[in-house]
This record gives structure tokens, sequence and C-alpha cells, in this order.
């Protein structure tokens, strides 16, 4: 993996989880599949344009290639979920076994077996397995666009076998390669995406959590993520629908509230923006007078992971023997009268405006 903002790891298990999942997509063997398939079927020395059926051939051998990883897509989206539940009950119990990735189980019914999962904790682990695989259908068609694009190019320029190989090696193997990193988006997104959905369905409606984010966290969750503190809810007791609201109602502040102030299974960033503003036209650049702020429900709200590439991750903390200062914790008793501040400016607040809102904690 190279190194960008977010490589350091919170959890040993997970850097090697990550890594497992990434090789288990076969990226070395699709390239020598690929290969193979191109100098049986395609005509790359003759320099012609392809033919519809051939490039359909191609297109085909790619995404045949890779949507047949759904297997290993559910085994480590269900392992990376089961380790989340694991650390946090490790958290409430320090005396329980070290885990080990590779004996936790690789299906979903599995899981829900050995675990004796309840409804909601079955419900958040298929949601990560179908967030998984919509990354999965993702990577899987751009890829397939990608390497259609090189082999347009190849052929236009009749550059010829030697080329092409180099020009996949590179698509695939560096970060030069937009599929390249895509999969590794993919292995990393979707892992710590369903390890904090584990975490997550483990907590009880009304407790608190506090962010956590790596020395090398970007700068987004550098501000919104370390250290600050969120109430954990059940989203089937809350009313969390304000898209089609108008911005201007209090039904719509009230709900805007909620997603700044709380985190709950389920909860992405999915379809919304980091961006503060938006285009009018879309049809025109960034141009001031073409430029709106856009509105809450359109901007990223705090929830980890965050992004794609994010290993931010949350923590159950206490508010009632602990508290955050300068973005770690500290127990009450250490600071009784910094604890009294940040409780007052922090805790206090939340659950007063929660209850204003007739959410019963």
């Amino acid at each position: 993996m190279s190194k960008n903002p977010g490589d350091k790891h919170h959890l040993t298990q997970m850097a090697k989880l990550e890594l497992m999942f990434h090789k288990d997509l076969g990226i070395d063997e699709f390239y020598k599949e690929l290969i193979k398939f191109i100098d049986k079927n395609i005509p790359l020395a003759e320099g012609r344009p392809l033919t519809i059926k051939e490039l359909l051939k191609v297109d085909d051998f790619t995404k045949s290639y890779f949507l047949n990883k759904t297997t290993v897509v559910e085994r480590w989206i269900t392992r990376a979920f089961v380790l989340g539940m694991l650390v946090e009950k490790r958290e409430r119990m320090p005396q329980r076994p070290a885990i080990d990735i590779e004996q936790l189980p690789v299906r979903i019914k599995d899981a829900v077996k050995k675990y004796s999962l309840s409804p909601t904790e079955t419900r958040a682990l298929e949601w990560s397995h179908y967030q998984g695989g919509r990354s999965l259908v993702n990577a899987t068609n751009d890829t397939t666009n990608r390497v259609g694009n090189l082999l347009f190019e190849n052929l236009k320029e009749a550059k010829g076998h030697r080329a092409f190989r180099k020009a996949l090696e590179e698509e695939l193997f560096t970060d030069k390669g937009e599929s390249g990193r895509n999969w590794k988006r993919v292995a990393i997104s979707e892992t710590n995406t369903a390890l904090n959905q584990g975490y997550l369905a483990t907590l009880k409606h009304g407790e608190f959590a506090m962010g956590y984010s790596m020395p090398d966290a970007c700068d987004y969750c550098a501000t919104h993520i370390k250290g600050k503190v969120y109430m954990v809810i059940d989203p089937n007791r809350v009313d969390l629908d304000y898209e089609n609201l108008d911005p201007r109602t209090a039904k719509y502040r009230q709900i805007s509230y909620i997603y700044s102030h709380a985190i709950w299974v389920g909860k992405s960033n999915i379809g919304r923006s980091s961006s503060p503003r938006k285009r009018k036209d879309p049809d025109i650049g960034n141009t001031p007078d073409n430029l709106e702020p856009r509105e809450h429900h359109e901007r990223w709200s705090p929830i980890t992971p965050a992004h794609t590439r994010c290993r931010c991750r949350v923590i159950r903390i206490n508010p009632d023997t602990m508290f955050v200062k300068d973005g770690k914790l500290e127990m009450k008793v250490m600071d009784e009268a910094g604890y009294k501040q940040w409780y007052e400016r922090t805790i206090k607040p939340i659950k007063e405006q929660f209850e204003l809102y007739g959410i019963k904690i």
C-alpha cells in the first residue's frame, strides 16, 4: 500500500486484514490471465480497430473475473465486522484472549450462528456486505473501461503486445493507474467500514463514542473526527429523513443537529460532499457567481470511516467517569475541574437537545 494520509493503523489486525483482502482479489492473477486472453483472442499485431464482438469479449472477461470475487468480499467484510465487535468487547473485558483474524468466520450465516448476532447486528453485517458488493461492482466497471481504453490506445498507435503489457502493469500495479488505486480503495475502505459497523453494532442507544484518528489523518478527520464525541443512537428510533425537507424548517434543523452530533449503524457519507459549495449550473465552471452553499444533507457529516482510504474509528467512552482532553481520553479523577468544564460544554448540551427533540435515552 502506498504512503497516503491514513496509512498508519490503529489495529495491527486491520493492517493484516487489508493486505489479505487485497491479495485475495487476485490482481496479479487477473493480469496474467488477461494477457493470455488478449494474446489468444485479440489481434494486437494487426493494428486494426476491434469489432464490437471483440470488445465485448474483453469486457466480459474482466467483468466475469472480478464479479466472481463476491465470496472474497463476503469473507473479509465478515471478518472485519466481527473484528470490530470483538475489539469493542475486549475494551469492556480486557482479559479476553487475543484475536486471530484467520480463525474468524468467513460467511455471514456462520458469523450469525457463532456469535448469536441479534437482528440489529445481523442487519448491520448484511449492510456492510451490500456496501462492499457495490464497491466491487463499481471497481469492476471502472477496470473494464480502463482496460478497454488501453486496448483502444494501443491499437490506435499500433504499439503491439509489449507496450500493452507495460501499460497494463502501470494501470494495475502502480498508483499512476486508476484501477490499481481503486482496488486498494476497495480493500481499505470496505474493511474499515465493516470494522466500524461491527463496533457500532455492539454499542447501546444513548452511549457515547469518541473519534480516534492516527497522527497522519487528513485535515477533515483531524478537525471533525479526532477527539470529537458523539452520541450513539438506534436509527430505528429516530426520524433521520430530511433530504426532501425545506432547509428553513425547524424539522430540518433538528435532523441536521442529530447528524452533526450522533452516529449509528448504517450512517455513511455516500452521496455527500466535503466541499462546502456547489455549482448552480453544472455546465459552468467554479466561478464565484456560479457557486452556492451546499445544504446540510449534501455535506459530509461525522462518521468513521469518513471517506475512502480513511482508517479513523470510534472508541466507546463513559462520560460519567472519563473525558476528552487535547484529543485524548482522561479519567475524571485525574482532573475534576477539567472534567466538569468538558461535561458542561460537550455532553450536557447533546443530552438536553436530544431530550428536547423527544429522543429517549
